[in-house]
């Protein structure tokens, strides 16, 4: 039995996205032992994945913090890994590349330039079938409570506002009456808050759905795939993983070429445009209705 560490670090949207070819190696590797090296959050994410047997956790700190890089590196040396997938590809794991060399190795550090995945398979000769079509139907947690606590008892509108604190920019800014039109036209409709939404939670017109006082977990968000009607949200984590929960719904763009990256135009209606406070509510409501109008041809 072989030893295979997979790295694949973040952010969540791109973790999202790699499920595909983090299940490609797995199933390439179904008799080995298959580890990800990822940051302790989305460590969290992929504990109950089919494929992963071992979760490592790397918090990245900053390469000056030279004991906890000696520290992780011995780590990973005494698990004598007979082959390393880098899905990360950046300049930190090539450090970590050459601090461990001689191992097997597929990424950037090897073939010399920041690769692609199919790239990345191709060197290692594993079969390419869902790298560009993860499945998150795996991804569980108990949220009948959740839902018995905001008093939705049908199927609802999940609005997904937020976005990396980082990015102000991918937020379009019409949420709040978009839920108040939805509402006017008898639907119901609920929202997930992110932390960083947190100070919205009293303002905003549509049903919070918290777990006690605590936003969402990754995987409560998963879990409510099965109670929506359909899903709004921002270019983000949140809304691409229920993109692939067998959810439909409409995803608002800043930039064109993130969309047809992300291959979501075959399950969600797309709304881009380089400033979105230009993206009415009207667009994003004729959006909905191109959703349900699909949803029962």
């Amino acid at each position: 039995m072989k030893k295979i560490l997979i790295i694949k670090h973040g952010a969540l949207g791109d973790l999202v996205q790699a499920e595909g070819a983090i299940r490609d190696i797995c199933n390439h590797h179904q008799h080995d032992h298959v580890s990800l090296l990822t940051e302790p959050l989305y460590g969290q994410l992929f504990v109950n994945h089919p494929g992963i047997d071992q979760i490592v956790t790397d918090t990245r700190q900053p390469r000056w913090h030279l004991l906890y890089l000696a520290r992780l590196m011995m780590k990973l040396r005494r698990a004598h890994y007979d082959c390393v997938i880098d899905l990360q590809n950046s300049s930190r794991t090539v450090l970590y590349y050459n601090l461990l060399r001689p191992v097997q190795w597929f990424g950037r550090a090897t073939l010399g330039y920041l690769v692609s995945f199919q790239e990345i398979f191709a060197s290692a000769n594993i079969p390419m079938h869902h790298l560009d079509r993860p499945q998150w139907g795996w991804l569980q947690s108990p949220v009948k409570a959740i839902l018995a606590q905001a008093k939705i008892t049908t199927p609802f509108i999940l609005l997904l506002p937020g976005a990396s604190a980082n990015h102000p920019e991918k937020r379009w800014p019409y949420y709040a009456e978009l839920a108040r039109r939805l509402q006017n036209r008898g639907h119901c409709v609920a929202w997930a808050p992110g932390p960083d939404e947190r100070s919205m939670i009293d303002a905003f017109p549509a049903t919070c759905l918290l777990d006690g006082e605590r936003v969402l977990s990754i995987s409560q968000l998963a879990s409510l795939a099965a109670h929506t009607q359909l899903i709004v949200g921002n270019d983000s984590g949140p809304t691409h993983l229920l993109s692939y929960c067998g959810t439909r719904g409409v995803v608002i763009f800043q930039r064109s070429d993130y969309a047809e990256n992300a291959r979501i135009k075959d399950r969600y209606q797309v709304a881009c445009a380089s400033d979105l406070s230009t993206i009415s509510v009207e667009d994003i409501l004729a959006n909905i209705d191109a959703v349900q109008e699909t949803v029962v041809s």
